[in-house]
């Protein structure tokens, strides 16, 4: 009892700014309501912030989710009612093709931008974006990072006027007709990997897990929570890597699809073979973008469309001169 009263008084809700991005009255109290984060956004210079641009909207209750390819590293795009949330951006070496694709959708502003953990295959992309684009909040996780990316990513969001906001679990941010909520980390690592910011996207039925590089610490962290991490599709945690996506994790999750973001003939041999051979047993398609290139789900709120079946292909990646 004392663990589920815990639960709902730490229940917050970063609500978007714009229309449709109302509170739920019904389901936040008046003082949770007083601790909505995006509270704290500035609005654009000589713009009402409750007016959003309709060009790019989805239709009412639609959530696109694009896993970009950005070779060796990460990015998802989602984007419902008009209002689009970034999570990571890639490596350095394929930024100015984000920030390409992104402008290719005539996108005029990111509502949220998510840094999973601040290595340079998902951040600094990102720090890129911010150059090209407005942001109206950005989010990372409450680490410090021996690497310049951290740096030059705070830097980059101080030029918009932004602070890094370091989100806690059980807050949401309502983006359309979805809701996204932080499922980790509720504690830090002396790894980053395990300090990567895990969340939970649900429109209507459909659900979407997005692990970032979470290792077995962070994955145990989360099983022991308790939390409802059933999910439709799972994003795998760090490329495939052994170290990550334990059968602990998937049996609470329980995903249909699997995604995983990696290079062709990366140096790691992402995804690794202990990882495939899980998802084929438990019979989960597969889908990759190092053999599929950048892949689209569409969430009616009732089933997930996707751009193209999945590839299904449990092959491990192969390290250049080296073969399975």
């Amino acid at each position: 009892i004392t663990a589920l009263i815990f639960l709902v008084l730490g229940f917050r809700e970063l609500i978007s700014r714009y229309g449709g991005g109302a509170y739920d009255n019904e389901s936040l109290t008046e003082s949770e309501q007083d601790q909505d984060l995006s509270q704290d956004l500035p609005g654009k210079e000589g713009q009402d912030r409750e007016t959003a641009s309709a060009s790019g909207i989805s239709g009412d209750g639609e959530l696109k989710v694009t896993f970009i390819d950005v070779g060796q590293g990460l990015s998802i795009l989602l984007e419902s009612g008009g209002q689009y949330l970034l999570y990571d951006g890639g490596e350095c070496d394929t930024a100015t093709e984000l920030v390409s694709y992104l402008s290719s959708l005539r996108i005029d502003e990111i509502d949220y931008m998510v840094a999973s953990h601040y290595d340079s295959d998902h951040v600094c992309g990102l720090i890129s974006v911010l150059k090209n684009f407005d942001v109206g909040m950005v989010l990372g996780p409450d680490y410090s990072d021996e690497y310049e990316f951290q740096d030059e990513f705070i830097k980059a969001a101080s030029e918009l006027h932004r602070e890094i906001v370091h989100p806690e679990v059980d807050e949401q941010i309502r983006l359309g007709s979805a809701y996204i909520t932080v499922i980790a980390p509720a504690e830090l690592y002396d790894d980053a990997n395990n300090n990567s910011i895990v969340l939970k996207v649900r429109n209507g039925k459909d659900t979407f897990l997005l692990m970032g590089d979470a290792e077995y610490e962070e994955e145990m962290q989360i099983i022991e929570s308790g939390k409802d991490v059933k999910t439709d599709v799972i994003v795998i945690g760090h490329h495939g890597s052994r170290s990550s996506t334990s059968q602990g994790l998937l049996y609470v999750a329980d995903p249909k699809y699997a995604v995983i973001s990696c290079g062709q003939d990366n140096p790691y041999g992402h995804p690794e073979q202990e990882v495939m051979e899980k998802l084929k047993n438990l019979d989960i398609d597969v889908y990759r973008t190092d053999i599929q290139s950048t892949i689209t789900a569409v969430s009616s709120g009732n089933g997930i469309s996707w751009s193209q079946p999945p590839c299904n292909d449990y092959t491990p990646g192969s390290i250049p001169g080296q073969r399975y």
